[in-house]
């Protein structure tokens, strides 16, 4: 017979998870009348080394339970089959999580170049998925939700994309649009998309403050426009890159892209 203390030495796994397992109602340990300690024998032992060697697999107590009261090899290897399933969709899942975080990570380095500087660049195509009227809309936040997004974890706040018209400095018309990467959407309509080409593009800081930030940028846009004698459309979109909070004010830092008129 060992003690608690001996079949931890023996196994490597502490007392209190050896009381633990008691507890689940795997392990069974007798109790010594006298002192009332407990005491393990050979097939405690054993017992505890099937379920740290099923624990390596990531299942879970109350399944090694199940595997230690009755199963079979078919039963065992249902249980692998399934876990496997469950692996692989939570890789899939990381996986999704890793690539908005280097996305995040690439967006912070684009706002230290570009904040308040002004380029050529060419906008990604985006797929329009539907509208709403405002991005505090939040009554219609329920069609964001429903459409069909390959990356389930990207925030709401990427899914948006907010059209301007133009006319001079002056804004004649807004929209928010439901966007998506094209390449997400395999057969898709062509009408549904927005792929303005070459844009001038800048980063900007909207701290919410009740300034108007589009009527801001659109004038330091049309002053780079004329210094480097380039032609706009009229239209405007911008898209969110980061947000945050700074002593309780919310600030965000978005992307603007102009589309150029196409010679």
């Amino acid at each position: 017979m060992y003690t608690i203390g001996q079949v931890s030495d023996i196994t490597g796994i502490s007392k209190d998870r050896l009381r633990y397992y008691e507890v689940k109602g795997i392990l069974k340990p007798k109790k010594n009348e006298t002192n009332n300690y407990r005491e393990y024998n050979f097939n405690d032992i054993d017992t505890v080394l099937l379920i740290e060697f099923y624990r390596t697999m990531d299942l879970s107590i109350d399944t090694i339970r199940e595997i230690c009261l009755n199963c079979t090899i078919n039963d065992i290897e249902l249980i692998a089959k399934e876990k496997e399933i469950e692996i692989k969709m939570k890789l899939e899942e990381l996986n999704l999580i890793k690539n908005n975080l280097n996305k995040f990570r690439s967006d912070c380095e684009v706002v230290r170049r570009n904040l308040n500087k002004y380029s050529i660049k060419e906008m990604p195509a985006l797929y329009v998925h539907g509208e709403i009227e405002d991005f505090r809309s939040y009554g219609e936040f329920n069609k964001i939700h429903k459409m069909n997004y390959s990356n389930k974890k990207e925030a709401t706040l990427r899914k948006l994309t907010r059209k301007i018209v133009m006319d001079g400095d002056k804004q004649v018309a807004s929209s928010m649009l439901i966007t998506g990467d094209c390449d997400q959407m395999g057969d898709y309509n062509s009408d549904d998309v927005i792929s303005p080409g070459k844009c001038i593009y800048t980063v900007v800081e909207d701290s919410y403050d009740g300034e108007d930030i589009v009527k801001r940028t659109y004038e330091g846009t049309l002053k780079y426009m004329i210094d480097s004698d380039l032609k706009i459309t009229g239209e405007c979109y911008i898209n969110m890159l980061l947000i945050g909070q700074e002593e309780a004010e919310m600030k965000s830092y978005l992307e603007v892209y102009i589309p150029l008129v196409q010679y």
